[in-house]
């Protein structure tokens, strides 16, 4: 298995380390030292202490700044498919200890981003449809992954992919709305009603508009 050695390392500015070392997922430009290797947006990288103490792997965006989103603390864990498939097992396996979760009809969030580990990454489900919001282009450059995984997982009708305005510029990401699936969502509901209120877990009801 491939060490961190082998990545490319951003060192941080003295006295920067410990919120990253507590696991905080977000690395600003602001307590980057500097960057030993030519990495290019989407890789993966080695986050270290300005005296070379290895902290966590991540994902670079010198595009965002948000510099690095880190993802996992173990120096051996390498961020491939393998590693995706045991964050969303993690964060669907939470979901399934709640019987609202499970449920057939309504919604729920599934992924929700840093709380589960995944910073960048959202999905919410409504029936059996998945709406997956990407807000990283890291992640964005592992979508097709990330929507084979939820596939395999959870067999949903379709998956819905949305980015929200404002991402393009914030992460050089370009604005995607688009349908991955066989069945149409405005199918699934009366002609003319795009917008329809669903029971929502820890919530009393939800709007949603998948067109």
């Amino acid at each position: 298995m491939e060490t961190e050695s082998g990545l490319a390392r951003v060192r941080l500015k003295g006295r920067r380390a410990l919120p990253f070392f507590n696991r905080h997922p977000w690395v600003f430009a602001g307590a980057i030292q500097n960057i030993e290797g030519d990495p290019a947006a989407g890789d993966e990288v080695a986050l270290v202490s300005d005296r070379g103490e290895f902290i966590a792997r991540g994902l670079f965006n010198p595009d965002s700044n948000i510099v690095v989103r880190l993802y996992s603390w173990n120096a051996e864990e390498n961020l491939d498919e393998a590693f995706w498939s045991k964050k969303l097992d993690e964060a669907i396996a939470l979901r399934r200890q709640y019987p609202e979760y499970v449920a057939t009809q309504g919604g729920c969030r599934l992924v929700f981003s840093e709380a589960d580990g995944l910073s960048g990454l959202t999905v919410d489900r409504y029936g059996d449809w998945l709406l997956l919001q990407i807000t990283s282009r890291a992640l964005a450059a592992r979508k097709e992954i990330l929507i084979g995984l939820l596939k395999q997982k959870l067999n949903p009708a379709g998956i819905w992919l949305r980015t929200e305005k404002g991402i393009r510029e914030a992460e050089g990401l370009e604005l995607v709305r688009h349908r991955a699936g066989q069945r149409d969502p405005a199918q699934e509901w009366p002609p003319g009603d795009s917008l329809r209120s669903l029971p929502l877990s820890h919530s009393s009801l939800f709007a949603r508009d998948l067109q």
